[in-house]
């Protein structure tokens, strides 16, 4: 257990979870969908997917360009100071970008 973390329920990480897991899958669903029309051999027809989803997209962070920064934060990982490391990282990373087109997104892997 770490004492400077702030406490995480149970139940918090729970929604947390469930959140992301929900993001993904209508996001899979989206890109299955048709951008066509389509009619059937009984005459219905399937209208195309209008339907416009925003991702949030977060390129890797730069830590070449910041050597002298990155050093010290390998230092903080290898004295195993975890938290002040994790703090730290948090400063190479870019800015969340917001678009209709998916993307990677660094913080979540």
């Amino acid at each position: 257990d770490d004492p400077y973390a702030s406490p995480v329920s149970s139940s918090q990480l729970i929604v947390t979870e469930m959140m992301i897991m929900a993001g993904e899958a209508i996001g899979k669903w989206h890109q299955a969908q048709t951008t066509q029309e389509i009619t059937a051999s009984d005459g219905l027809v399937q209208l195309p997917n209008e339907l416009k989803l925003p991702y949030r997209r977060q390129p890797a962070p730069d830590f070449k360009s910041r050597e002298a920064e990155s050093r010290h934060m390998d230092f903080l990982y290898a004295m195993n100071k975890r938290y002040p490391h994790a703090w730290y990282a948090r400063r190479f990373f870019n800015s969340v970008q917001v678009s209709e087109d998916a993307g990677p997104h660094f913080g979540m892997g």
